[in-house]
Order: C-alpha cells, then sequence, then structure tokens
C-alpha cells in the first residue's frame, strides 16, 4: 500500500502496483462496492446516510481483503 488519504467519509487506498482492480471484485463479491481508478487507487464513497455499524463492518471487510490481496 502506498497512501490513504481522504475527506469526511470519502476516501481513497492507492496501492504500490496494479492491484485496485483485483481487489474490487474481491470487495464485489463480498457485498461491497467500491471504484478501481487506474488500477492503483480504490475510491471509498459510502452514502451520506450510513449507519456506523454499517461503516465499521465496511471497514473491516476492507482491511481484510487488502490484506489477503497483499
Amino acid at each position: 500500500m502506498r497512501d490513504i488519504r481522504g475527506m469526511g467519509l470519502m476516501s481513497a487506498i492507492e496501492f504500490v502496483d496494479r492491484r485496485a482492480r483485483r481487489l474490487a471484485e474481491a470487495l464485489l463479491e463480498r457485498g461491497l462496492l467500491l471504484k478501481e481508478t487506474h488500477g492503483t487507487t480504490l475510491r471509498v464513497t459510502p452514502p451520506l446516510v450510513i449507519e456506523e455499524e454499517d461503516l465499521l463492518g465496511a471497514a473491516a471487510t476492507i482491511v481484510e481483503v487488502c490484506a489477503d490481496g497483499e
């Protein structure tokens, strides 16, 4: 992983290599829709009305999938 950046609920996870597409597909299989950008970045844009419990669950899933994909 190269960088994590964001503002408010909107964030991006940037990788050194082009693994973002593969991770986005793995996340989609788990019910999360993240946008892959340029092959190296995952955009995280949850709805503004997301409940804290759902947000924490999504974050845990993202961490798990990214750790498995490293």
